[in-house]
């Protein structure tokens, strides 16, 4: 684990080079187990083992010094980890139909899967979070190589490692055929909007899910509400070249972006630096820098973080608070 915050085995936005003295852990399980996983604010994601567990009446089952018993009263064997692999999309709708208002599109990180989006979904605080449909797609699944690590995890798209920075896009069209796929998703999820009103819609990334989110929003046929983009950056270059101008006077698409200051695989200057060609393109991005952040996406070894919870409740509050 990385020590300002980060998880060395965390490929959540590229499998870039690790840094000197980082240890991969995980391997061959699509990410680290929960084991040690708390979240700053208790024990969620902590491990299960910590907690023991009680049977209802007290006999065979209950757990004696956080060991389960079987029902010969001998130690049961372990439950195996988690296997950290997907391929399954997630919905989270209202379970009345009729209190349907709004629309999360959420974008998980690489190595991560759907269930990414759920702790931070589990901590909105908007007096209208009945009324929001979570929608999360996941991306395929690939077995990638790099730096002579092969792993099977999930991710949109394979990053180059000969590239300068191991950021750019090895296949191409892994890209594009993920685009294509969700801007159809982004055209259906808008049917089921009152009106089908686009604005009622926000587009949600974790870290290689944050700059898909944003070319999404700036490709998208009609305009949505706006769109979150944490722990991550914006695409590279090379696959902005045809993301059309956006018009003068034209309506912008809000973005809000974090990154953390203890962020090594995302780090701040060089966020904010790909960012900046997305200006003329209508995106509209209010950049924040979380001292206390860093990297650590991925269901499993994902850390949770106070101030960017409430950074994300107020851009959401602002952007639908005043919709009926």
């Amino acid at each position: 684990v990385d020590g300002r915050g980060g998880d060395a085995a965390d490929a959540s936005r590229s499998p870039r080079r690790p840094e000197p003295g980082a240890v991969a852990s995980g391997e061959g399980r699509g990410g680290a187990a929960w084991e040690g996983a708390a979240d700053e604010g208790g024990d969620e994601g902590a491990s299960w083992k910590a907690r023991g567990w009680h049977s209802s009446n007290g006999g065979p089952g209950e757990a004696m010094d956080g060991e389960a018993q079987d029902e010969a009263g001998e130690a049961a064997p372990e439950a195996p980890e988690p296997w950290y692999i997907d391929e399954h999309d997630l919905v989270l709708e209202p379970s009345e139909p009729s209190d349907h208002r709004f629309t999360i599109i959420g974008l998980h990180s690489c190595s991560g899967g759907p269930d990414d989006l759920v702790p931070f979904f589990h901590r909105l605080s908007v007096s209208f979070r009945r009324q929001i449909r979570l929608v999360v797609p996941c991306s395929p699944l690939r077995r990638e190589n790099h730096y002579g690590w092969e792993k099977e995890q999930n991710s949109w798209f394979a990053y180059n490692d000969d590239s300068k920075d191991g950021n750019d896009i090895k296949h191409p069209e892994q890209l594009l055929e993920q685009r294509a796929r969700l801007l159809r998703l982004l055209e259906s999820e808008r049917k089921r909007l009152p009106n089908g009103d686009g604005s009622r819609m926000v587009l949600w990334g974790l870290s290689q899910g944050a700059g898909l989110a944003i070319d999404l929003a700036l490709r998208s046929p009609f305009l949505v509400g706006g769109a979150l983009a944490l722990r991550g950056m914006a695409l590279p270059r090379e696959s902005l070249h045809d993301l059309p101008t956006r018009p003068p006077g034209a309506a912008p698409v809000h973005v809000l972006a974090i990154n953390g200051q203890q962020d090594w695989l995302c780090p701040p200057d060089v966020a904010r630096a790909s960012y900046e060609a997305l200006w003329r393109h209508g995106a509209h991005i209010t950049f924040i820098t979380e001292p206390t952040l860093g990297h650590a996406c991925a269901r499993g070894r994902q850390k949770l973080n106070g101030p960017e919870l409430r950074r994300v409740n107020k851009f959401i509050h602002d952007l639908w608070g005043g919709l009926g």
